[in-house]
């Protein structure tokens, strides 16, 4: 009636006033959605968290879409806690994890907050699981019911986080550097390394969207992916990786091999190992080249199980040329190629002890290969013939494949600086198991997906 009146008084005509009050009830609707929104998906479990935690990980269950790999997320996350027979209906709210270092290893206890306390008490006493209600409606589970789980102003995690993300976020997550440490996977350790810090602090958020997750941020930089597809190619393919920027890439693994730092734990875990296997040099004149332009490298999902695992699948990799390769980088790449063939396909050598017991020791051989030129393409033979390596050159484009029928395919219009890996191909361990429930993870103009 007020606003009526007043608009009475200031003789607005009739439609003016159906269309300011339309724009009023919006905007308060629109306040009262966005209010409402994000006093119910905020997180309410940060401000609990030890200031001493290395690692928090938060889970809005009001925001996903379930989906095969968000409600396998969820499950294995419930199964650690001791709540895999718990009806996920009856938490609707929040899912905590956190973890601290106590006696030389990450420790992890778990924070639930629920809509059915009484329930969710009568689940953990007959599971005689350890545990203590923190508030009315959030559940502490842990082997350490330590009385840091309580809030305060002075909550380190809390400030920490606040600025990081948003009230809208499916998942946030804060991991101190330390922590990696006690990661057992390489591979964790290898990708934790390519995400910003902010100091000795990692932030990472994500966001359930059509039934997958996207990363909405990585550290202080919030993506804001531009709009493109990826080329019909890859859907062919269980693997691609794709860059222009390749020397930018490798130039932090020039370091030492001792190296502590994350670069350090892909240098000892991958090229270190690379090198002593199939002699691939970082710093010949070879690699130097082949960094300096775009390289492309595919891997097929035909899977031929009675072949060495290194050609069970087949590849193909190719890198632009700045120049034409001269005579001894292709003799150098040449011998890398017949030492991966000799490893895979190594040769019988009979050994005696010194009392007399013979014994057969596989010993790679890499004077039994030698390259053929098949109509400009260049290739060398298995000896059970069960297998090929192909390499094709001009002047400014290097390739290499174990399929003819891929060295003759046109790539040029792939996505550059574009990544997709087919969860089928990682470990499944005590990391990656959380994500097998999805099927791709994707890199593509800045946006990073899980689908």
């Amino acid at each position: 009636m007020f606003i009526k009146d007043q608009f009475q008084k200031i003789n607005i005509p009739f439609k003016g006033k159906v269309i300011a009050l339309s724009i009023i009830g919006v905007v308060f609707l629109l306040l009262l959605f966005f209010s409402v929104r994000s006093q119910y998906l905020k997180d309410t479990l940060v401000d609990f968290v030890p200031s001493d935690a290395a690692v928090y990980f938060h889970l809005s269950l009001p925001q996903l879409n379930r989906s095969v790999g968000i409600e396998n997320l969820v499950h294995q996350i419930l199964a650690d806690a001791g709540l895999a027979d718990f009806p996920l209906n009856d938490i609707k709210r929040e899912i905590g994890i956190v973890g601290r270092i106590k006696d030389n290893k990450l420790n992890f206890s778990y924070l639930v907050r629920t809509d059915r306390p009484k329930r969710l008490a009568e689940f953990l006493n007959d599971k005689k699981l350890n545990y203590k209600f923190l508030r009315s409606d959030l559940a502490l589970l842990s082997q350490d019911l330590s009385a840091d789980f309580k809030a305060g102003k002075e909550n380190q995690i809390a400030i920490k986080t606040k600025n990081q993300f948003s009230n809208f976020e499916t998942i946030r997550i804060y991991l101190r550097r330390e922590a990696v440490g006690y990661f057992d996977d390489d591979l964790l350790k290898s990708v934790i390394g390519f995400l910003p810090a902010t100091g000795d602090d990692f932030f990472l958020s994500a966001r359930a969207k059509n039934g997958g997750l996207k990363i909405t941020s990585l550290g202080e930089k919030k993506i804001k992916p531009k709009k493109s597809k990826p080329v019909a190619l890859q859907s062919d393919f269980d693997l691609i990786f794709s860059t222009n920027e390749l020397d930018k890439i490798l130039k932090p693994l020039k370091g030492s091999a001792a190296d502590s730092s994350f670069w350090g734990l892909i240098w000892q875990s991958y090229i270190k190992r690379g090198e002593s296997r199939y002699g691939l040099d970082l710093s010949g004149s070879l690699a130097d080249e082949l960094k300096r332009g775009k390289m492309l490298f595919l891997l097929s999902p035909r899977a031929t199980s009675f072949l060495p695992a290194v050609f069970s699948r087949q590849f193909y990799l190719s890198f632009s040329l700045s120049q034409p390769m001269g005579e001894n980088e292709v003799k150098e790449m040449e011998e890398v190629l017949k030492k991966l063939m000799a490893w895979s396909y190594p040769k019988e050598k009979a050994v005696f002890l010194s009392d007399g017991t013979k014994i057969v020791e596989l010993m790679p051989d890499i004077s039994r290969f030698s390259f053929t030129d098949e109509n400009g393409v260049k290739a060398i033979d298995s000896p059970d013939g069960q297998t090929k390596i192909f390499y094709q050159k001009t002047d400014n484009f290097l390739a290499i494949s174990n399929s003819f029928d891929l060295l003759g395919r046109d790539f040029s219009a792939v996505n550059w600086d574009y990544l997709k890996i087919k969860f089928q191909l990682l470990p499944i361990n005590t990391f990656w198991r959380y994500l097998v429930g999805f099927k791709v993870v994707e890199f593509l103009n800045g946006e990073v997906s899980l689908k």
